[in-house]
């Protein structure tokens, strides 16, 4: 058998394993997902080496709005699971992944960062697996990327837009099988919005499901200006997230916050006014008790003790014993639109940790650490990224096949944007390269100054 036919019939064996007949709906259930870890995972299509400052980005995607999609491939690099099992067994890199179909209101990403959280683990070990999709799966919830194609019914972005949310709008009843840790995935535009313009790729992957779950529960807990709230978990991945939302959005007069001993500066710095270290004391000793008490951790049985008689309690993490309320989350792009004045002023902000990025062919490690439960930024946060060289624009041109008829290197502005003249500086020994490129006109900047030249460049 051929390499290219062996290559097709994993493809047909990957669409079979994963049409649309195999997409049974879970059932939901209270299992147990905090959703506070999360992996932050940069990385490009081709190239797996570092990717993006944001300005490069803005240019990427401008640039990619006005290219052919034509070449999207039909099939991709992903990391997925087979089976059942250990992380470590069972998560395989694979080349011959799908590209999912693109339903009506839906839109193709290409992927640039993609955060994990436990859920994606969880999955994997089959914790779930009764209410599960049956493998093969692709993990990853949380996704920043570029809009490379659109439905039919699609009215809020178009090819080019830089987009970011969950993928997921019932995380734990309808998970994709073909998740964020893939070079393309698919999103209903109710999901997603446009990326913040001061956030990375990375940092703005780092926040949707988090953050969701935060405000949501927070919404429910009726917090109000002026109340005081206590958050159990206050260092991890949805507590950094809650002390700033408390301060910031919801207006609290007092926040409280727990965290071992070595990150209660980070709770300071986020605006709790009172960092309690867990270690050394217990907070339902305090004599003060709180309008609101979010856990994050799990605590049930000492809830009870922090809050005021009239008060909320609210867990993300089950058992969840009264007085607490425990919630799974609804994603939606709604609280994304809500905060976005305070994600671009930079008021609320990702706290990443500070032991990524991991490579992306350390993936598996980053998974190992996110298990572990012990990461900064989020008690239990992991942050990836996963190229080594910087991605240029030329690099998206050319992956979208913008060069098929121009000989390498290209003339960028005279072949593809039909300038009618280019003009270049250079020193001198690299005049002639300009002028082999295209340009009209070579400009040696150590003999000619562009201020004082009498050259017209217009």
């Amino acid at each position: 058998m051929s390499a290219s036919s062996s290559a097709a019939t994993r493809v047909d064996d990957w669409q079979s394993n994963w049409g649309k007949d195999k997409f049974p709906d879970m059932a939901h259930a209270s299992v147990g997902l905090s959703f506070a870890a999360f992996v932050a995972l940069a990385w490009s299509s081709i190239i797996s080496g570092y990717i993006l400052c944001t300005a490069k980005a803005l240019v990427c995607g401008k640039i990619m709005a006005a290219a052919s999609f034509d070449s999207i491939p039909s099939v991709q690099k992903a990391w997925t699971y087979s089976e059942f099992g250990k992380t470590a067994d069972v998560l395989k890199f694979d080349v011959n992944v799908p590209i999912p179909e693109v339903k009506e209101d839906q839109v193709l990403i290409k992927v640039v960062a993609a955060a994990l959280n436990p859920i994606d683990y969880k999955r994997i070990h089959g914790l779930i697996k009764a209410i599960d999709a049956p493998p093969p799966n692709v993990p990853g919830y949380d996704v920043a990327g570029v809009v490379v194609k659109v439905g039919s019914q699609v009215k809020k972005f178009k090819v080019g837009d830089e987009v970011y949310g969950d993928i997921n709008e019932l995380p734990v009843q309808k998970a994709k099988r073909i998740g964020t840790l893939a070079e393309y995935t698919t999103a209903e535009e109710r999901v997603l919005d446009l990326k913040p313009k001061n956030l990375s790729f990375a940092e703005a992957a780092s926040l949707p499901l988090a953050i969701e779950t935060a405000y949501e529960g927070l919404e429910r807990a009726e917090l109000a200006a002026g109340q005081s709230i206590l958050v159990l978990g206050g260092a991890g991945g949805v507590g950094t997230l809650l002390i700033q939302l408390a301060k910031h959005v919801f207006g609290a007069s007092k926040v409280a916050a727990t965290a071992s001993t070595g990150k209660l500066e980070l709770l300071r710095s986020l605006g709790a006014d009172l960092a309690i270290d867990y270690t050394k004391e217990n907070f339902e000793d305090l004599p003060e008790k709180f309008d609101v008490v979010y856990d994050t951790v799990g605590q049930p049985e000492k809830l009870a003790k922090a809050v005021k008689e009239e008060g909320k309690v609210v867990t993300i993490a089950p058992p969840a014993t009264p007085p607490a309320v425990f919630f799974s989350l609804t994603s939606t792009a709604s609280v994304l639109e809500k905060l976005k004045p305070y994600l671009g002023s930079g008021k609320v902000k990702p706290v990443l940790d500070p032991k990524g990025p991991f490579p992306f062919s350390e993936t598996l490690e980053a998974f190992a650490y996110l298990e572990t439960n012990r990461a900064t930024g989020k008690e239990d946060l992991v942050l990836i990224n996963v190229v080594a060289a910087a991605l240029n624009p030329v690099d998206f041109l050319r992956i979208h096949g913008l060069f098929k008829d121009i000989n390498s290197p290209p003339p960028l502005a005279k072949q593809v944007f039909g300038a009618s003249k280019v003009a270049a500086t250079a020193s001198s020994g690299k005049l002639e390269l300009l002028r082999s490129l295209g340009t009209d006109l070579a400009i040696d900047y150590t003999k000619e100054n562009l201020r004082t030249s009498q050259t017209n460049l217009t």
